[in-house]
């Protein structure tokens, strides 16, 4: 029992959980949704760190996120709807490319990528035998056994 006179404001929070009041006193309760993504290699299964996955959906938010060490990340509290999800890492491309998961309320769903690199990388300096930098050489890199030139 509340005493009459004072103004009083109610709010209702939980985690896991979108609380709107739809008028004085009446409120709806949605359970929110949760994606679990996980990255890895092909080949090895090895996970992928470093993974830039972005999440696109539900209430027309857009969010781009990285993949730990273990290669996976969650996204929690998505309102229920349809989401895009579509991972980039230098030197990868990914199967499937991006793909579209629909949640329902309370829902908690799992989406896996498979990386294959197609690409590599080296940086590094020239130098001549007195440690000195160069300018102007070209530097040809040659793979060996299944990688090509």
């Amino acid at each position: 029992p509340l005493s009459e006179g004072p103004v009083y404001e109610v709010r209702m929070r939980k985690n896991g959980y979108q609380v709107v009041e739809e008028t004085a006193g009446q409120w709806s309760v949605m359970q929110l949704a949760a994606l679990l993504v996980e990255a890895v290699e092909k080949d090895t299964g090895a996970p992928l760190e470093g993974a830039v996955v972005t999440l696109a959906g539900g209430d027309s938010q857009r969010e781009n996120r990285l993949t730990g060490d273990d290669g996976k990340l969650k996204f929690e509290n998505l309102v229920p709807g349809e989401y895009f999800l579509r991972p980039i890492l230098k030197e990868y491309k990914f199967a499937p490319v991006s793909t579209i998961v629909t949640l329902n309320s309370g829902q908690s769903e799992r989406v896996g990528f498979q990386g294959v690199r197609v690409a590599y990388s080296v940086r590094g300096m020239v130098t001549s035998l007195t440690g000195e930098g160069e300018g102007g050489i070209a530097v040809r890199a040659t793979g060996s056994g299944s990688c090509a030139e």
